[in-house]
């Protein structure tokens, strides 16, 4: 992955302190040069302990619960909605609010810059109930806050045209732009496989990185996961990175897809973040394993609708 390599080779190193052990020993001691790649000397016992997730999925069910019955219901339809959503976080979706935004001729020749290399499409996606979840920044990104202190974003992508990526690419090699999306990276190193771009092998786990504007992520890695996933509607992928800085544990879920015959690619994004003085890493994981289904169901049935 020539792009991501050259990526990692040059970005600023964050400082160092004291890091979890909840995926295993943590033992670093590390001499910075912030020109180069991180080394930093571990000892890393990569025997992740048992989560149990049935109980962290309860936990999570009864806060939110309690959170839920505390909401000033409306009407009938709102009742019966958070009383289903109050046992089973996934009916977010069944009570949501179908989004069919159409992008129109008026659209392109306005935002010419966001096309997507499409001349037409309808992006339809189900916007999660409004008592799980709030629309925040001006896409479609939706915010929950936990009693806990735990903050969950689901930013939804979209789906883009190879060809598409692949000028934007060229754009920013000759007149600079935009690489905060991952899919630019993914689509340059075409040597490879989604899957083994997906695998991060540049990025190693009991190493200390500046990735902010690359991928939102910043600090000593603890863990990275790879597990299939239907992304728009599409056979791909979720790539996990645990990692923590000075102030934060965050989980965070790259979902990605390209179409068989490699004209299309589709990503979306999930957050999992909360102050290390509030909570823990088992308080991630007991969120996102709450989350699953709910993201699951969003995230696979999302799509484009008679795009030309």
């Amino acid at each position: 992955m020539k792009k991501l390599l050259l990526i990692l080779l040059f970005f600023p190193m964050v400082g160092f302190g004291q890091y979890s052990s909840y995926y295993g020993t943590v033992d670093v001691n590390a001499n910075v040069n912030v020109n180069k790649n991180v080394n930093v000397n571990s000892n890393i016992n990569k025997t992740v302990r048992t989560i149990d997730y049935g109980a962290l999925a309860a936990a999570n069910a009864t806060r939110e619960r309690n959170r839920i019955e505390n909401l000033k219901m409306e009407n009938l339809k709102d009742k019966e909605a958070i009383i289903a959503i109050a046992s089973d976080p996934s009916k977010a979706f069944d009570y949501g609010k179908d989004n069919n935004w159409v992008a129109t001729a008026s659209h392109f020749k306005k935002k010419k810059s966001d096309t997507r290399g499409y001349r037409k499409f309808t992006y339809y996606h189900k916007i999660p109930h409004k008592s799980l979840f709030s629309r925040i920044n001006n896409g479609y990104n939706y915010q929950n806050l936990s009693d806990d202190g735990i903050e969950t974003i689901l930013e939804m992508g979209d789906i883009r045209k190879t060809e598409y990526v692949l000028e934007e690419t060229k754009l920013f090699r000759e007149f600079g732009g935009d690489r905060k999306r991952l899919v630019n990276i993914l689509i340059e190193a075409n040597e490879n496989s989604l899957e083994e771009a997906l695998k991060f092998n540049d990025i190693v786990v009991g190493e200390v990185y500046d990735l902010k504007d690359e991928f939102g992520i910043s600090g000593f890695i603890h863990k990275k996961d790879l597990n299939k996933a239907t992304v728009f509607g599409l056979e791909g992928f979720v790539a996990t990175i645990i990692s923590e800085d000075d102030y934060e544990y965050k989980i965070t879920d790259f979902y990605y897809a390209i179409n068989r015959n490699g004209e299309i690619i589709a990503d979306t994004k999930a957050i999992f973040s909360g102050d290390k003085d509030e909570i823990s890493f088992e308080d991630l994981e007991g969120r996102r394993y709450y989350f699953r289904k709910l993201f699951k169901r969003t995230i696979g049935s999302a799509q484009y609708k008679d795009a030309k």
